[in-house]
C-alpha cells in the first residue's frame, strides 16, 4: 500500500463558496497535493465528536495512509455556527472561530500526537462571498 506522506489533509467546511479555493491555495502554499475532509462546520465536528478520534472515519483512514500534515480551516459566516448574524461583531466571530481551531488542534493531537497541524481562518469577500484570503493562526 502506498503511503500518502507527501500530502496534506485539509479539514474545511462544506461551504461551496470557498472550499475548492482553499484547497488550491494550500496546495500552492505547501507544495503538496491536498485533499479534504469537509464536514459542516469544519473543526466543529472534531470538537463535538464523542468517540475515539483514532476510530473516526475518514480522518483516521487518512492518518493510516501516512498523512501527518493537516490544515484546519474555519471561516466567517459559517452556517454551522449560525452565520455572521449570530455574532455581535466580526471580532467576536473571529475570536470564537480561532478558539475552535485551537481546541480542535489540541483534541486531534491527543489522539495523534505526531500530527503537524496548521490553522487558518478564511476571510470572505463581502461582495462575492468567495474566499478573499487565508489568515494563518498561531496554535496558542
Amino acid at each position: 500500500m502506498e503511503k500518502a506522506s507527501g500530502m496534506i489533509s485539509v479539514v474545511t467546511c462544506t461551504d461551496p463558496r470557498f472550499n475548492v479555493s482553499v484547497i488550491i491555495q494550500l496546495e500552492k502554499l505547501f507544495g503538496q497535493r491536498a485533499f479534504s475532509h469537509t464536514p459542516a462546520g469544519s473543526v466543529k465536528e472534531i470538537i463535538e465528536y464523542r468517540g475515539n478520534l483514532r476510530k473516526h472515519n475518514p480522518l483516521s483512514n487518512q492518518y493510516g495512509f501516512g498523512v501527518r500534515r493537516l490544515a484546519f480551516v474555519a471561516h466567517e459566516d459559517c452556517a454551522a455556527y449560525g452565520g455572521s448574524g449570530a455574532w455581535k461583531s466580526f471580532e467576536e466571530e473571529h475570536r470564537h472561530q480561532i478558539g475552535e481551531l485551537r481546541a480542535a488542534r489540541l483534541r486531534f493531537l491527543d489522539a495523534f500526537p505526531d500530527a503537524e497541524i496548521f490553522l487558518y481562518f478564511a476571510h470572505l469577500d463581502r461582495t462575492t462571498g468567495e474566499l478573499s484570503f487565508l489568515e494563518e493562526i498561531s496554535p496558542e
